[in-house]
């Protein structure tokens, strides 16, 4: 992958996931520290996005949530790649 984003909503995991992940990988990743229901899409670069991870989140959303922000996600991923 080219280019993906973490997005966590608690830093100390966030710093976590760095670690876990070491250098190399988290050298391609940007990490975003935000809850799904807040997510500021336009705060990101227009670059195409090949990998979203969402860690830990989505069970303590509404089903309602969760659909919205997948909508809103999936706008941005490269075309041809999939959720």
């Amino acid at each position: 992958y080219q280019e993906i984003r973490l997005v966590e909503g608690n830093e100390a995991i966030s710093k976590r996931s760095k670690l876990y992940l070491g250098k190399k990988r988290a050298s391609k990743c940007t990490f975003t520290n935000s809850t799904l229901q807040d997510l500021n899409l336009s705060s990101w670069d227009r670059q195409p996005i090949d990998l979203i991870w969402i860690q830990w989140t989505l069970q303590y959303l509404t089903d309602a949530d969760v659909v919205e922000c997948l909508k809103k996600l999936v706008l941005r991923l490269r075309p041809g790649v999939g959720v």
